[in-house]
């Protein structure tokens, strides 16, 4: 088992720190992945078997404003460093928003022998519109989501399985009277549809937002889906049940209420800064947040 945690430090190069299962620490890695804009977001996923071969996509924005990538192909974080090489060209339909997110998912149908995965992108356009972006075999498909998140939001990207090959493709963002909401892709009706007239829950201005999901059944719907978003002094928690399609009451810790970016895995696993440190947490059961220590920067 690793995990993998990408930062920017104070000369805006991305680094990567991994765990490392078998010695039972966090490591840094030797190799500088690359640089970005100051203050960049960041975005990573992870592919790999049963549905096909390792590879984590790792994207961030350049000092002129372009979508920068990278890809990792080797699992192994050996003699502590990872290889990166430059992924492929990201071609925005439209100019990024200066103050723009980034989210990015892998969208796969679960328990389907021969189904490909698709690299999902999304940001933030000059319009104030959300730009979503396919890779094909053809190169990246655009399309405009007209949905109405505050600028500079923060985006979180998901797929929910939903049994088979139907999925719903969720996107999580801040609307303008700062409560949460969702636009989502219909896996059965193939449509968009926007969430906003029935708000998740209220969160701060220019909160971050994750989520991850945890579990699903054997017909492969998933059980829960989780979504965080920073507060002014806390972290809040709200999660959706697979089961009765209803959103949980949000649930709140004050571990990580300095933090200004969000980061989580499928194993529940949470990570943020306080007091310049990056954090681990687990959330057990949705409800109450554990710490695991420090990730090693240096």
């Amino acid at each position: 088992m690793q995990y993998r945690v990408y930062w920017q430090g104070d000369d805006n190069v991305i680094r990567e720190s991994a765990w490392n299962d078998t010695a039972n620490l966090w490591q840094l890695s030797n190799s500088a992945i690359g640089s970005a804009k100051a203050n960049s977001p960041l975005v990573a996923v992870v592919s790999g078997p049963a549905v096909c071969s390792f590879r984590i996509d790792l994207g961030a924005i350049s000092a002129s404003g372009t979508i920068l990538s990278w890809i990792c192909t080797d699992p192994e974080f050996a003699d502590g460093k990872t290889t990166f090489t430059a992924g492929p060209l990201v071609t925005p339909s439209i100019a990024l928003a200066g103050d723009t997110a980034l989210a990015a998912s892998w969208d796969s149908a679960p328990n389907c022998n021969g189904c490909s995965e698709t690299l999902l992108l999304v940001y933030e356009d000059t319009a104030g519109q959300l730009a979503l972006g396919n890779l094909t075999v053809d190169g990246w498909q655009w399309s405009t989501l007209f949905a109405n998140p505050v600028p500079g939001t923060g985006l979180a990207l998901d797929v929910r399985s939903m049994g088979n090959v139907t999925r719903n493709i969720v996107l999580f963002y801040q609307l303008g009277n700062d409560y949460r909401t969702v636009t989502l892709f219909n896996g059965t009706t193939c449509l968009w549809e926007t969430r906003e007239s029935d708000p998740i829950g209220l969160i701060v201005a220019n909160a971050s937002i994750s989520s991850l999901n945890v579990g699903c059944t054997s017909a492969g719907v998933t059980l829960e889906e989780v979504i965080l978003s920073t507060e002014s002094n806390e972290t809040a928690v709200n999660s959706w049940d697979g089961q009765t399609h209803t959103f949980t009451e949000g649930k709140y810790s004050t571990v990580l209420g300095e933090s200004t970016s969000l980061a989580t895995n499928v194993d529940a696993h949470v990570y943020g800064l306080r007091n310049g440190t990056i954090k681990e947490f687990t959330v057990n059961d949705l409800l109450a947040w554990s710490p695991v220590g420090n990730v090693a920067t240096s």
